[in-house]
């Protein structure tokens, strides 16, 4: 499993952003937190319940995360922020291209 460095996390869980990366890295199973992650399909953004990582796919295939968030309403929240805060940088919303770009991923 791999974070981006500037990892992106919801307001609400702010304050507690490295004990909650820990928390989902070392111990997913008793994470309660949503993870946003970059697809790896066709689409920009996958989001799903952190206890999804132990899954066998993600141990061949860890995903790149790129938020954190307290519930999924949140996530959702987060991801327009990522989509808002990536357009103003860039004027495009590929969020996956900007995110592969900058973080030398492939």
């Amino acid at each position: 499993m791999k974070f981006y460095r500037q990892l992106y996390i919801s307001k609400s869980i702010k304050k507690n952003a490295f004990q909650i990366k820990y928390m989902v890295f070392m111990h997913p199973l008793k994470s309660p937190y949503y993870i946003i992650c970059l697809a790896k399909n066709t689409d920009q953004l996958d989001i799903f319940h952190s206890r999804y990582i132990v899954q066998r796919y993600y141990k061949k295939n860890p995903p790149y995360i790129v938020g954190i968030a307290k519930n999924k309403e949140d996530a959702f929240l987060l991801v327009q922020e990522i989509v808002e805060d990536i357009y103003q940088k860039t004027n495009s919303a590929n969020v996956k291209e900007y995110f592969i770009h900058n973080s030398k991923i492939k």
